[in-house]
């Protein structure tokens, strides 16, 4: 193999001298002398390429592996010069991609991308010898199945890998090849122990001494669902020890995170390792990876009732450990979630600054002697009984529903109206938020985000998003009374 880490492209050798030589292909890719020919797997249209490809080149003339190319950008005829003399300005050698070349079963030359294509953004594949340039456009045609885990920063790859997206995968489990070199590995749906049916996982069985790529798709309901070409590493970084997390008083050790039982759910918060977790319970399973320290909730289970949880880890060098835990659920009570926070409206301030929070619980709550808390103090919520699912603002006193600027609250929402919010109101700038039971415990939060612009809004993504996650928050329109995405 030649390893070029100037241009940031892996090569394969297709045979002692690095090159081989074809007879004319009679793709759509032909150069002006009839010589190469190019074909895009899987087959798109004409102009276009898939956001995630393997690209099958033939030619008369010998082809040199090492001056095959994808590049972010189109080419123009400066460009395809560069190539034929092989002298790449910087600027191109910029925009070259990361790929693997290597030797195709039909004797053609592969070149395929490590990266996923960006939809409707242009994309050029080209080569010096012999000389030949084609600009294409990525289409989303085909759905694509991030690798979620080993996570792509991590260098402990190992032999494993596991891909998820949004549909409900078939029952797979086969043996397959991955290239180059036609290494023996396993593909099954399932993360962990069949756990996750959103997701396909790849082990690998053969002796690995080079990075090999993942399959290019697997098959939905007659439809190609592509998997990202993140390279599954050749060897195994030695993993530092996963530490349990130590529970605190009111959690139960739960693998080697620890839970808060609620009534229908678990609050869950992993250790200080990154860990791809696999949950199964009667009701409900996770497959997901987990930031290290991070919260997670499952639900929905039945409240005041026994569940047993099967518990499944994996780390970054692919080791994995299993337990069982088994819980009784509390009586039903109410949730209060913080959704929305509106600190810089486009209307009067503080007048026209709220908090949104729904009772995302099974059994009505009263807000009495919850407390909003921020950087600048609190405020003391009134009496106010919110329903199952019932949303609610808390507002000033001089707020106006309708003041012509920044959009009405929703029809059916509770309106909490108190002296002031935060000290002289909410800080444009963001602070954290915090929501404050009259036990003293800290229910919901909302983080501080960089200063949103006039008339935004800090939203939750969904109810299940916890509160210390990276993407839990978003800046947004406001949509008081409802979710961004209803």
């Amino acid at each position: 193999m030649v390893f070029h880490p100037r241009r940031l492209l892996l090569l394969v050798s297709l045979s002692a001298c690095g090159m081989r030589s074809f007879e004319a292909g009679t793709g759509p890719g032909l150069d002006e002398e009839g010589t190469v020919s190019v074909r895009l797997e899987p087959a798109v249209a004409e102009g276009e390429t898939p956001r995630v490809v393997r690209a099958h080149i033939a030619s008369m003339a010998p082809i040199d592996p090492a001056r095959l190319f994808w590049f972010d950008g189109t080419l123009g005829s400066g460009h395809a010069k560069q190539l034929e003399r092989d002298e790449l300005s910087s600027a191109l050698e910029g925009r070259v991609l990361p790929s693997i070349v290597f030797d195709g079963e039909a004797g053609e030359t592969v070149v395929a991308p490590l990266v996923t294509f960006v939809a409707d953004e242009p994309y050029a594949l080209g080569g010096g010898a012999p000389a030949f340039a084609q600009n294409l456009v990525a289409t989303d045609v085909f759905p694509v199945l991030p690798r979620v885990w080993p996570p792509p920063a991590e260098a402990a790859s190992g032999s494993l890998a596991i891909h998820c997206g949004d549909p409900v995968l078939p029952p797979m489990d086969r043996a397959i090849t991955l290239d180059p070199g036609g290494i023996s590995a396993q593909l099954a749906r399932g993360a962990v122990d069949g756990v996750g049916a959103r997701c396909v996982r790849i082990d690998v069985l053969g002796e690995v001494t080079e990075p090999v790529l993942p399959p290019l798709s697997v098959d939905v309901e007659g439809q190609p669902h592509l998997l990202e070409p993140a390279p599954i590493a050749a060897t195994v970084d030695e993993a530092p020890p996963v530490a349990s997390r130590d529970c605190a008083a009111g959690e139960v050790p739960f693998g080697p995170g620890c839970a808060v039982v609620e009534d229908d759910r678990l609050i869950v918060h992993a250790p200080e390792s990154a860990l791809f977790w696999a949950v199964s319970a009667p009701t409900l399973e996770l497959a997901a990876p987990i930031a290290a320290g991070g919260v997670f909730a499952l639900r929905p289970l039945a409240p005041g009732a026994a569940v047993m949880f099967h518990v499944a880890t994996v780390d970054v060098a692919g080791a994995t450990s299993r337990s069982v835990v088994g819980v009784t659920t509390r009586a039903p009570a109410p949730h209060f979630v913080l959704t929305e926070v509106l600190a810089n409206p486009l209307g009067a301030e503080p007048a026209q600054e709220l908090v949104e929070l729904v009772n995302d619980g099974l059994v009505a709550g009263d807000l009495a002697g919850y407390a909003l808390e921020d950087g600048g103090g609190s405020t003391v919520l009134p009496s106010v009984v919110v329903a199952p699912g019932q949303w609610v603002l808390v507002v000033r006193e001089d707020f106006v529903e309708d003041d012509g600027v920044d959009p009405p609250p929703a029809p059916g929402t509770v309106l909490v109206r108190v002296p002031t919010l935060g000290k002289g109101g909410l800080a444009n700038g963001g602070e954290p938020l915090a929501l404050r039971a009259p036990d003293g415990r800290i229910v919901s939060r909302a983080p501080p985000l960089p200063k949103p612009a006039a008339g935004e809004s800090l939203t939750r993504r969904d109810l299940a998003s916890p509160d210390d996650g990276p993407d839990a928050f978003v800046r947004a329109s406001p949509t008081p009374g409802a979710f961004a995405n209803e």
